[in-house]
């Protein structure tokens, strides 16, 4: 998977670097495992429930709890990307800017495997705590998060492309770009990138994580 990293010519204002973005696949993903456990729970009963609670709890309340995080996946399925030019990074939701960040204004890069992608998903004190009293779910997720990744960059673009931290993440204080790259091709076009405009190898950048995500709340 190695390639030499050199000080690109590209102009990158009329040939762009453009990565579809994926990042909102993954909750997704972490819900659907639920859903065969709640078809055994619904038809064996473990917890010997009535009827009625069993069927209020399998059929209403879990689907309810889940909706936050298949929602953004289908709102969002095809229609973002982010677009690396000259000067800027750029996030879009069909041609619509959601999020831009000028190179001169960047603060750090990192390597990630974090599937945060938006400043909204960030949670408030209260969600915070609730995360730390849950901590094991929490664990739960980030092991089921990197299960997708490895299968998600095997089913894109076969085993030598995926690599444990497969993103880049971008500051320009609190806000931030995730550039997820679906190929190998695309990871080494963005290591080029960052080395010909910021002198930043990717794979030398400190690992940036974060476990706490909310759901987005993207206004459009």
């Amino acid at each position: 998977m190695q390639k030499e990293i050199y000080n690109s010519k590209r102009n990158y204002d009329k040939e762009p670097i453009i990565v579809k973005d994926y990042n909102s696949l993954f909750p997704l993903l972490g819900v659907i495992y639920i859903i065969p456990i709640l078809i055994w729970v619904y038809f064996f009963n473990p917890g010997g429930l009535s009827e009625k609670s069993l069927s209020l709890n399998i059929l209403v309340i879990m689907p309810l709890l889940m909706l936050p995080f298949i929602l953004p996946y289908y709102k969002s399925r095809n229609k973002r990307k982010v677009v690396l030019t000259n000067e800027y990074i750029k996030f879009f939701h069909n041609e619509i800017l959601l999020e831009s960040i000028n190179l001169n204004d960047i603060t750090k890069i990192n390597k990630t495997y974090s599937d945060i992608y938006h400043k909204s998903q960030y949670p408030n004190d209260f969600s915070k705590m609730l995360g730390y009293l849950v901590f094991p779910i929490y664990g739960l997720t980030q092991g089921l998060l990197i299960l997708n990744k490895f299968l998600f960059h095997i089913y894109k673009d076969g085993y030598k492309s995926y690599r444990f931290y497969d993103s880049a993440i971008i500051f320009s204080n609190d806000r931030f770009i995730n550039i997820l790259p679906t190929t190998l091709n695309e990871y080494f076009e963005i290591q080029e990138y960052l080395v010909s405009k910021k002198k930043i190898n990717l794979n030398e950048t400190k690992a940036y994580y974060y476990f706490f995500t909310m759901s987005e709340k993207i206004t459009l």
